[in-house]
């Protein structure tokens, strides 16, 4: 490259990047297995996750926008819950954690990433999780103490980064620091 020439990157749709739902998956699982819990991937998920409420957090950076929005039934936030906080703000702190996974694994994948949003809150009866197909977005259903989950993952990806299979060994240990 030459003195004065910027590098750019064309983004494209998740939906082209076909190991990123794989990614995206052991983080789920290994999320909720912190929290003593084991989480299956199902093929699909029940009509309705209206007895829940979802987590949204972003995660960005030249080579990456994506946003993850983490759905639990209300019964898997109770049980997942540490106590005195409200649990809007527990679903958050899960998604917050699920994003944080996801940011660490795509650093141990060549993504370089710049920042995290802070985590929102929503009531899942306002989030279709019937989107397959219709956008940009995938949806990970998933099943943890019989109770149903979900993973929407929106965002774009470089066209050129082909991320690595998801068994590589990381360059940081989870908990591990990276200056950023």
């Amino acid at each position: 490259m030459r003195k004065g020439q910027r590098m750019t990157s064309e983004l494209v749709s998740i939906r082209d990047h076909e190991r990123l739902p794989l990614i995206i998956e052991r983080c789920t699982e290994g999320l909720f297995e912190a929290h003593g819990i084991t989480a299956t991937r199902q093929a699909a998920g029940p009509e309705s996750y209206k007895q829940g409420s979802c987590g949204i957090v972003r995660v960005a950076g030249k080579q990456c926008e994506l946003t993850t929005v983490l759905v639990c039934h209300h019964g898997l936030l109770r049980r997942t819950h540490p106590g005195r906080l409200l649990m809007r703000d527990w679903v958050g702190e899960l998604a917050n954690q699920l994003a944080g996974r996801v940011k660490h694994a795509l650093w141990n994948h060549g993504v370089r990433l710049a920042y995290v949003t802070p985590p929102a809150f929503i009531d899942a009866r306002f989030v279709n999780l019937d989107i397959d197909g219709e956008s940009n977005m995938s949806t990970l259903h998933f099943v943890a103490n019989r109770y149903p989950a979900a993973v929407l993952i929106d965002g774009f990806l470089d066209k050129d980064l082909a991320l690595e299979p998801a068994d590589v060994e990381p360059c940081v240990a989870e908990g591990g620091v990276v200056m950023l």
